[in-house]
């Protein structure tokens, strides 16, 4: 049967993941198992992010916020080709995606840089069962000295929390992306960081493309 095959191993670096990330997986290679199969892609969809995402940026002067958002999607796109598709929507109504560079971040109470309020979804869209994920990023756009932030400090930021949005948790790692704050910004995923988001999706890929060869297989055995 399938199940033997749809073990529930943890791939390496899943512990700096979201938890949720690593429930999904499981979630996906469960329901595989069991022949839902358009349940289980919906999960792996969430994970993937193959689709297009639509990006809403608001707070800064003229084309500035665009412009920030653009550099915090481009520090994972260099790092990994693909890593996230986006287009920028005019109303925030229409976007996946809001990012709002604002002048204080608070999170019960403290001074933040930022913080993302996410949501991955299972449900119908377009017709079909789907899987996809939203969310609101607000980034200080002052430094906890009261000093304005600079824009390689708002696109640390930026890109951390987008980190966040991708799967990936926080680290205790100084001078990694997603690590604490510090005193000179980061622009660049560390190697670990890149390689647990590639074999997160690589994961996401095999319970994919097994429960597709499985489905191959049952079909033609009814036949």
């Amino acid at each position: 049967m399938l199940s033997t095959a749809l073990s529930l191993a943890r791939f390496q670096g899943s512990d700096r993941c979201l938890d949720v990330v690593n429930k999904y997986l499981d979630k996906a290679q469960a329901y595989a198992a069991e022949g839902q199969w358009d349940l289980s892609g919906a999960y792996t969809a969430t994970i993937l992010m193959e689709r297009t995402y639509r990006v809403y940026a608001e707070g800064l002067e003229g084309d500035q916020s665009r412009l920030i958002a653009s550099r915090g999607v481009g520090v994972w796109n260099e790092a990994l080709p693909g890593a996230i598709n986006i287009e920028f929507v005019d109303k925030p109504e229409l976007a996946d995606i809001v990012i709002k560079y604002q002048p204080k971040v608070l999170v019960e109470g403290e001074d933040v840089y930022g913080y993302i309020d996410w949501t991955r979804t299972i449900g119908v869209r377009d017709g079909r069962l789907d899987g996809w994920a939203q969310a609101t990023i607000s980034v200080s756009t002052m430094e906890t000295s009261r000093r304005k932030a600079t824009m390689d400090r708002l696109t640390h930021v930026t890109a951390h929390e987008l980190g966040h949005f991708l799967g990936l948790g926080d680290c205790d790692r100084k001078g990694s992306l997603m690590g604490p704050a510090l005193a000179r910004p980061v622009l660049k995923p560390s190697f670990e960081e890149v390689e647990t988001l590639q074999n997160m999706r690589e994961e996401a890929r095999r319970i994919r493309w097994q429960a597709v060869f499985a489905q191959i297989s049952r079909n033609r055995r009814k036949v």
